[in-house]
């Protein structure tokens, strides 16, 4: 492994499970010696992109990724990117369509881009909004492929009521994402607004975890169980693209999911 891959093994290795990592556990998890990872660290370390916990000596990351990323997103904006896909989908559904991303470890995500649809009747949603992680199709979408750790810094022990239909405690959570996870994307049925239907599915950071989600939301009155099936197809692919986009990579269980929906 030529030593660049090996530098980016180790900068991988950071998440929101694993902020900060010891040098003994972090070449254990790049599969390196001591010695090899401690030299990498060094290097890294010099150029601002790893930083040493004065107090813990655990490595995380440096100011010089935060310097990236701003440039990243001042000359590549996350919603520039986004907006052509969603324009796409919200011409082929007409329906309300939005893209949301997870913002730390709050119970909900935000709709960044959001195209509504031009009919009479319609689902209003506007840019910004916050979208309640366990009672809309985007944030189960999201929590249902997140890690375990993650799953239990997003969702709150008490979760918040908002319809009859929305789900009330962790049981009931943790049955309905492993259903969703099986069949490779979400649906809400009046669980956030009653008289509102949602469908969606997650899009991937580079370590393979949702950082947000692509959903179509329209009135209860005009979905079927072959328009639901119509926009799972829709929202998966489109998924994946803005996943591409971004540079993420798709989970495995993703892919597997979905083998079938994937063009």
């Amino acid at each position: 492994m030529q030593t660049i891959d090996k530098a980016m093994k180790l900068l991988s290795l950071f998440s929101d499970e694993n902020p900060e990592i010891g040098l003994s556990e972090m070449a254990r998890m790049a599969e390196m010696d001591k010695a090899g990872a401690h030299r990498l660290l060094v290097a890294l370390q010099k150029h601002a992109f790893v930083e040493q916990n004065a107090i813990s000596r655990e490595y995380r990351l440096g100011i010089g990724v935060l310097s990236l990323a701003r440039v990243r997103e001042k000359t590549f904006p996350i919603a520039s990117v986004i907006e052509p896909f969603l324009q796409s989908l919200n011409d082929k559904t007409e329906e309300t369509v939005h893209a949301s991303l997870s913002v730390g470890t709050k119970p909900h995500l935000v709709a960044v881009t959001v195209k509504q649809s031009t009919r009479s009747t319609r689902v209003h949603l506007q840019t910004n909004s916050l979208l309640p992680i366990h009672a809309t199709a985007s944030g189960l979408a999201f929590l249902a492929f997140s890690s375990s750790e993650r799953l239990s810094q997003h969702v709150p022990s008490d979760l918040p009521v908002y319809t009859p239909s929305t789900i009330v405690n962790i049981e009931a959570l943790e049955q309905e994402l492993a259903s969703i996870k099986k069949r490779g994307y979400s649906s809400s049925n009046q669980e956030y607004e009653e008289e509102v239907f949602g469908v969606a599915a997650p899009f991937f950071d580079a370590l393979s975890q949702p950082c947000g989600a692509v959903g179509i939301a329209c009135p209860i009155s005009r979905m079927t169980p072959e328009r639901e099936q119509e926009f799972a197809d829709l929202v998966v692919n489109v998924a994946l693209d803005i996943t591409a986009a971004m540079g993420g990579k798709v989970s495995d269980d993703f892919l597997e999911a979905n083998k079938n929906r994937i063009k």
